[in-house]
């Protein structure tokens, strides 16, 4: 039978009093080493008081001051013991050796000036972590992989400062991001800081020592930075001819780095001469692995403002590539020469970028060399014997989608040399370009002109040799430049591509083995032009089932295909469509094309050519002669074609200056 429930909260209550004594006389302070215990036991047997607790309603109870010494010591520590830290606890210059299992808890205080060496299985609050107290032992971890770095705990100093205390920055933020790592921090975070880091000088203890990239700020392998718009991480001025970099991934694998302001040292650094190459970068991946550049602002580098490279050549047996890197949701604004650099790598996605005012001059600077937003730039070269190809570095496997391209000085984005390397959806304001490229896709871009981007073409493609085939221009919308696509060497595909308001919209130069087709050109320029070849070489070129409205000339070639060895080049334009009345197309010095199959709101102009075909045109020639045949022109084939012309023009008019046995006219038709 229980006891009577009246009679057990009267006995209950002066022995709770009792506890409550006894405890406080057997206790240091609300500060002392504390075990944790085990959970209460319950006896069944016992009824439980479930009235509800009495309640501070003023909230007198007082907080502890953590800003008091402690009153005890880490001396008496026992193994597995969980130590609790709200108070000041200065260990004097000692050393303390813990036992193994033990925890030290954060709860608001600190431990300062001494060296504390941990045993197995030991753990400590990230919280306690700063620069006065060394831990040692055998590899003490965090209690939360989490770790909040606070510049003032560690002896950062913020402000523009001295070139070794610039360096003493670095080697504080560096160390500490390596020493958190090794102690189990997988996130470490700045929240608010703007201090200068020296990155120009060796500190490498190798036997070998030289210039290093890992000269800058370290971010180590399986970590992840995370910064806010108030971290501000700046570039002490670059001396010399050195090419530093403020923050680096060497070597490194599964790194994040997430927001943060890099600036570099553009407007403050010594130039030794005019567009000079050396400076800083902002940051470089250097064989790096998995790696996220998330939501990072570069700006005002010297040099460029990311920089991705590999270890070794590409074709020695040390080769350790760059491989899986992701830049997102990152602004690039007025670095000097370049914004993005990539010299060696692959799977690389660069997307929901802003590259901004990029080589633009400064009142401190000027723009250097390159001038592009991105360069996609291997070394390679060509054995002076064999004349075998030697690719140093290799760039491969590239995605560039979604970015803003505004106020680039020479271009937006350009491969040098390169091979599956796709540049989609990207609203551009300067053009996009590749050289020694295969399988170089541009897809569904936006280019719009701006007032000092409409003389330069939108789209600029080929270079000659071995290394350029199967390339892809589609699905573009190309508003307002001198010329929109420049079209030079070969291979390549041209398809359904919207050029606007350009003054030419296709530009070939020695142009070889490519289709143009579906493309819709549209300008109301007044001497605006479709597909021109001037004073170069066309070969294989395929032109067919384009829409054409232009006010000048849809087709035209001057001085084409002239030289010896190209006598038998041959082209064909066929099946398109010219809307705008009184265009005309013109072959003037040109050999070796056949117009087959083609609706022209205009004449067709032959001046001084050599095998030139006209087949079964619809022409309506607009107050002018249908066809215009102005001598000498050599194995010249008129036939089938339809033409409408006033009365006052002919059909096909012939000038004295043919020979009439160098012309095949048959099956035309004149209304």
């Amino acid at each position: 039978m229980y006891p009577n429930r009246k009679l057990m909260k009267m006995m209950l209550k002066p022995m709770l009093f009792l506890f409550l004594i006894t405890l406080t006389c057997l206790s240091c302070n609300n500060e002392e080493l504390f075990v944790e215990p085990t959970a209460d036991v319950v006896d069944p047997d016992v009824p439980v008081d479930t009235e509800d607790p009495v309640e501070d309603p003023d909230n007198t109870s007082d907080p502890v001051d953590t800003t008091l010494p402690c009153m005890f010591t880490l001396s008496t520590v026992q193994a597995g013991d969980t130590v609790i830290i709200n108070c000041m606890m200065d260990l004097e210059g000692q050393t303390i050796t813990l036992p193994s299992s033990v925890t030290i808890v954060y709860e608001g205080g600190d431990i300062i000036n001494g060296t504390l060496n941990f045993s197995d299985n030991s753990v400590i609050s990230g919280e306690l972590l700063n620069s006065t107290v060394i831990l040692g032992g055998s590899n003490p971890q965090v209690k939360d992989p989490v770790f909040e770095f606070i510049p003032s705990r560690w002896g950062i100093v913020e402000g523009w400062t001295t070139s070794d205390i610039a360096q003493n920055n670095n080697n504080i933020l560096d160390g500490t991001m390596l020493r958190a790592r090794n102690m189990g921090v997988t996130t470490f975070i700045i929240n608010k800081m703007d201090a200068y880091f020296e990155t120009s000088f060796v500190t490498s203890t190798t036997t070998n020592q030289n210039y290093y990239a890992s000269e800058g700020v370290n971010v180590p392998s399986n970590f992840e930075l995370i910064m806010s718009d108030e971290t501000i991480l700046r570039q002490y001025p670059v001396v010399g001819s050195k090419v530093p970099s403020l923050l680096v991934v060497v070597d490194a694998e599964n790194v994040t780095i997430r927001g943060g302001v890099l600036y570099g040292d553009r407007d403050i650094r010594v130039y030794n001469k005019p567009n000079e190459e050396y400076g800083s970068h902002l940051l470089t991946v250097r064989s790096g692995r998995n790696v996220v550049l998330d939501g990072i602002k570069f700006t005002m580098a010297s040099v460029g403002g990311l920089n991705i490279n590999s270890i070794g050549f590409s074709f020695n047996p040390d080769y350790n590539p760059t491989n899986n890197v992701l830049v997102k949701n990152c602004i690039f604004i007025k670095n000097r020469m370049m914004s993005l650099a990539l010299t060696d790598g692959n799977n690389i996605v660069i997307e929901n970028n802003q590259f901004i005012d990029t080589a633009l001059p400064t009142d401190n600077s000027d723009a250097g060399v390159v001038r592009w937003a991105i360069n996609f730039e291997p070394v390679r070269s060509r054995d002076q014997v064999t004349g075998e190809l030697i690719e140093y570095q290799r760039v491969h496997n590239i995605t560039v989608r979604n970015n803003k391209e505004r106020g680039s000085a020479n271009g937006g984005f350009l491969v040098f040399a390169g091979q599956h390397i796709t540049f989609e959806n990207n609203d551009m304001e300067n053009q996009i370009a590749y050289s020694f490229g295969s399988n170089i896709k541009i897809l569904n871009n936006t280019f719009n002109a701006s007032e000092t981007s409409r003389h330069k073409p939108g789209i600029s493609i080929g270079a000659v040799g071995e290394t350029v085939f199967d390339n892809l221009i589609s699905g573009n919308i190309i508003n307002g430049y001198g010329v929109g696509i420049y079209a030079s060497f070969k291979n390549a595909e041209i398809v359904n591509n919207t050029i606007n308001e350009s003054a030419v919209a296709v530009q070939f130069n020695k142009t070889e083995n490519m289709n143009f087709h579906n493309n819709k050109i549209i300008s109301s320029l007044p001497t605006s032009r479709g597909f021109v070849g001037h004073v170069t070489s066309v070969n294989n070129v395929n032109i067919y089932d384009n829409e054409l409205s232009v006010v000048n000339v849809p087709f035209g070639f001057t001085l084409t295909n002239q030289e010896v060895g190209q006598e038998n080049y041959s082209n064909r334009i066929y099946n398109n469509i010219s809307y705008n009345p009184g265009s005309n197309t013109g072959f003037n010095r040109a050999s070796g094309f056949e117009v087959t199959g083609n609706i022209l709101n205009g004449p067709i102009w032959v001046t001084d050519t050599k095998n030139i075909k006209l087949n079964e045109n619809t022409i309506d020639s607009n107050n002018n002669h249908g066809i215009l045949l102005k001598g000498p022109n050599y194995s010249t084939t008129v036939n089938g074609n339809v033409i409408k012309t006033p009365i006052s023009f002919e059909c096909i008019n012939i000038d004295s200056a043919n020979d009439l046995n160098e012309l095949s006219i048959t099956n035309n038709s004149c209304n």
